[in-house]
């Protein structure tokens, strides 16, 4: 009765013993050597034994004998740090509290502040928004009353020129002593 092997067999490529197919598959198998790359048979050949390569050729891919060691993390140091560390006293206790507990009054007396000034602030921005609306009404009433305004003043200058032609009309037709109206002033 044959015993199933826990690793399957490696391709015939990875094979450190050419056997046949028909052996069983052995532990040892798993005790492979990295081939050297070109480069580092290029550095033995030319007296360059101390590379990094050189000294993990012969170093197993897969060795179940040997042990993981665990590695301290932060965690661990800070943890037995702390549980080596002696309990604070409840001085210190209350020290802690009396501070935590100014500082949640502290917090909530500058949330109340904030309120205040968040509203103060929403208030001026309305104001200046409404003092901004005024003062565009009133631009446009100002640019009305100037196009009024020189509408005015071209009607003035308008009836100035006719008062002008018509006095120099008047002048002309005394002058004749004749005509529209002869001697008598009041007509015009």
């Amino acid at each position: 009765m044959e015993i199933a092997s826990p690793l399957p067999p490696l391709p015939p490529a990875q094979r450190r013993n050419k056997r046949s197919s028909s052996e069983p598959y052995s532990p040892s198998c798993a005790m492979e050597t990295i081939e050297p790359s070109p480069a580092s048979k290029r550095r033995r050949m030319f007296g360059d034994a101390s590379s990094s390569e050189n000294s993990q050729i012969s170093q197993p891919l897969f060795s179940p004998l040997q042990p993981r060691t665990k590695k301290r993390s932060r965690l661990d140091e800070q943890s037995s740090s702390l549980t080596s560390s002696p309990p604070p006293s409840s001085e210190d206790v209350k020290r802690l509290e009396n501070d935590l507990n100014e500082q949640k009054v502290e917090s909530a007396r500058l949330m109340s502040e904030n309120k205040v000034l968040k509203k103060a602030v929403f208030a001026q921005h309305t104001q200046l928004s409404n003092l901004q609306s005024s003062l565009t009404l009133a631009t446009r009433k100002i640019d009305s009353m100037k196009t009024e305004g020189q509408s005015l003043l071209n009607k003035v200058h308008q009836l100035s020129t006719e008062n002008y032609a018509l006095k120099a009309h008047m002048g002309q037709v005394e002058g004749n002593g004749g005509g529209f109206g002869g001697s008598n002033r009041d007509i015009f």
